[in-house]
């Protein structure tokens, strides 16, 4: 079974190496991925990293919201 959290802290698979604070939503395959507002601007904020991973695929901890993402504008 499946648990989907749409608001809270959740573990995140990551898409590259992510920072602790880092603001994140998807990539392309679905992956926790860095944005940027300002340059991601046609792509949604949902959440930022509590922990760091060192690498894609490693998984982490994320505060996330997507009840109500941002864009990144």
């Amino acid at each position: 079974a499946a648990e989907i959290t749409v608001i809270g802290v959740t573990k995140v698979s990551s898409d590259a190496g992510l920072t602790a604070g880092n603001l994140i939503g998807t990539s392309s395959d679905g992956q926790a991925d860095a944005k940027t507002p300002g340059t991601d601007t046609t792509e949604y904020i949902v959440g930022q990293m509590v922990t760091t991973t060192g690498a894609a695929g490693v998984i982490g901890t994320a505060i996330v919201n997507c009840a109500s993402p941002v864009r990144g504008a």
